[in-house]
Formats: structure tokens, C-alpha cells, sequence
């Protein structure tokens, strides 16, 4: 397993069970660093568009510092990994939904039967950069996050 967790995997939870006691449900999860062999900084991709659809564009960063609106978009059908994975629906990372989770904590889900994890493939490097350059910039990212990232 350890190798899903490198920089740059997409992953695919079944389900992806929230630490804070969420409800769990299906999940995409990208891996961003590991900022140690434990941890992981990572970015939860969702279908869910909060951008005014006037300032909604094709793919890429959509970056409205006045309205804090601070988003990375995938868009439907473009293909984001190396064994050509694409999202089928529009695909959003928002500057906030930056976390750190433990590698072990995972593991031990997997292993008490909680959760499956897929590897859909790395995420290309030219946008796994934007993606990572995104977060480090975007007005709504933690500061702690953003250094970790440098």
C-alpha cells in the first residue's frame, strides 16, 4: 500500500471515512506530500462547484481574491493521470480543503475491512505543479499548509 501514498496519486476511497466523524462516503484524495513517512498533506477533490457560474471557466485555477473565491477546477473528460484517468463530472479542489492524515490510520481501515482504496494513476506533472502552486498561492490555503508545500 505504501506505494498509493506517494506525491501526486489520485486515489479512490470506498469509502473514505472522515477522522472528524463525518459521515463516510465514496472520495477522491490527492496526495500532495508526505512531509514525513507518517504523514500526508492532501487535497479532497469534489463534484460540489461553488463558483459563481460568471467566473466559472474551463480548467485550471480560478482565483477571485475579492470575492475569496479560490478554486482548482478539473474539467469533465480531460485526462488528469498518467494511465489516463479523467473525471466524469467537473471536478473541484478549493484552497481549504487542504488536510494532514496519518498513513497508519489508513492502513489500519484497509486492514480492518472499513474502506478500499483504488489507485486511478499520478496525476500529470505539469498539473500536479499548478495544483501544487495553486494551494502555496491561493487566499483561502493554510499557512501552514503553504510551507509545507514549499
Amino acid at each position: 500500500m505504501h506505494i498509493m501514498f506517494e506525491e501526486g496519486s489520485l486515489l479512490y476511497f470506498e469509502p473514505f471515512i472522515f477522522p472528524d466523524g463525518g459521515q463516510p462516503k465514496n472520495k477522491y484524495f490527492l496526495v500532495l506530500k508526505r512531509h514525513s513517512d507518517h504523514l500526508l498533506i492532501v487535497a479532497l477533490p469534489t463534484s460540489k462547484n461553488h463558483i459563481p457560474s460568471e467566473l466559472d471557466k474551463g480548467s485550471g485555477v480560478i482565483e477571485y481574491r475579492d470575492r475569496a473565491i479560490s478554486a482548482y477546477k478539473f474539467k469533465n473528460g480531460e485526462v488528469v493521470t498518467d494511465n489516463n484517468f479523467s473525471f466524469v463530472m467537473d471536478t473541484f479542489l478549493y484552497g481549504e480543503a487542504v488536510h494532514e492524515y496519518s498513513v497508519k490510520l489508513f492502513e489500519d481501515q484497509v486492514n480492518k475491512g472499513l474502506t478500499q482504496i483504488h489507485y486511478l494513476g499520478s496525476i500529470l506533472p505539469e498539473i500536479y505543479n499548478d495544483i501544487v502552486t495553486f494551494i502555496i498561492n491561493s487566499c483561502k490555503s493554510r499557512a501552514k499548509y503553504k510551507r509545507l508545500l514549499r
